[in-house]
């Protein structure tokens, strides 16, 4: 579940909500990374190397393909705290690239395809822009070690 920690340089911690159409049967969950589709303009699961462009507010399963969520969008300043599916120590190091888990909710393992990449190490994992089409920052790892703990991200 990503949940919103910090908005760098906002007066506040509040975002602000939003109405979104969903794509229909869609499953989604309080804190769960969503992208609009290209070709539908409808609000999907993010996973994989997706950016994650809004975050979910309300549980809720569509019945129907436009049905409105409640959400809100993903700023480049918004830092979030969010759990690793997996955790390993020969996979999480400098130059690690990291996808967003299927379920949404949580990052996914290190693959060349990633959408983070750790640039240092000192007992916390910072990471920067390495492609344009990047999704998840780790800003720190909180001391993460092992599947379940968290870590700080930015999406943008």
């Amino acid at each position: 579940m990503f949940t919103l920690q910090k908005i760098e340089y906002g007066r506040t911690n509040i975002p602000e909500p939003c109405l979104m159409p969903a794509a229909n049967a869609q499953q989604v969950t309080v804190g769960m990374a969503l992208t609009m589709d290209a070709s539908t303009h409808l609000l999907k699961k993010a996973t994989g190397d997706c950016t994650a462009e809004y975050i979910a507010l309300e549980d809720k399963t569509t019945a129907s393909a436009g049905e409105k969520i409640l959400c809100y969008r993903v700023l480049p300043q918004m830092i979030f705290e969010v759990p690793l599916a997996a955790y390993s120590a020969s996979a999480h190091v400098v130059g690690a690239r990291i996808q967003l888990h299927t379920d949404g909710l949580r990052l996914g393992s290190a693959a060349a395809s990633g959408i983070a990449a750790t640039t240092s190490l000192s007992g916390s994992v910072y990471t920067t822009t390495v492609t344009q089409k990047l999704g998840a920052v780790i800003v720190d790892t909180l001391g993460a070690s092992a599947a379940g703990d968290k870590v700080l991200v930015r999406l943008a």
